[in-house]
């Protein structure tokens, strides 16, 4: 995987603002989020329902890869993840984690609190 610069950086490059506007991944990225039903890959991973924010390259995105199709565009390349997850996959900091869930017993459960019972 390609971690060269940081994400700050990366968000700088004219060749990369101009790709993250185009029309194209405006389409691609809601398509592949649509494909994968709107939740975090990773957190589903962990029985975790987290709405989906970002879709994420998983070889990043640089200034030499990022008029490549195959890294840019493909799904293959494509993971829809919260912004938690998205700043663990680029190991930056996250401050709050207010939006994840569990399945306790059948219901949907924040994952930091016990589920009650409401009758």
């Amino acid at each position: 995987m390609e971690t060269s610069g940081s994400i700050a950086a990366m968000k700088r490059d004219p060749k990369i603002v101009k790709f993250y506007h185009s029309p194209q991944w405006k389409k691609i990225s809601m398509n592949y989020k649509k494909s994968v039903g709107g939740l975090c890959e990773n957190c589903m991973e962990k029985g975790i329902y987290t709405p989906g924010e970002i879709v994420h390259h998983k070889i990043h995105i640089t200034p030499m890869n990022v008029e490549n199709p195959e890294i840019s565009l493909a799904f293959e390349n494509l993971k829809l993840v919260c912004r938690k997850c998205h700043a663990e996959e680029h190991g930056e900091m996250y401050g709050h984690d207010q939006r994840r869930y569990k399945v306790v017993d059948g219901r949907i459960c924040p994952v930091d609190s016990p589920c009650e019972t409401y009758m």
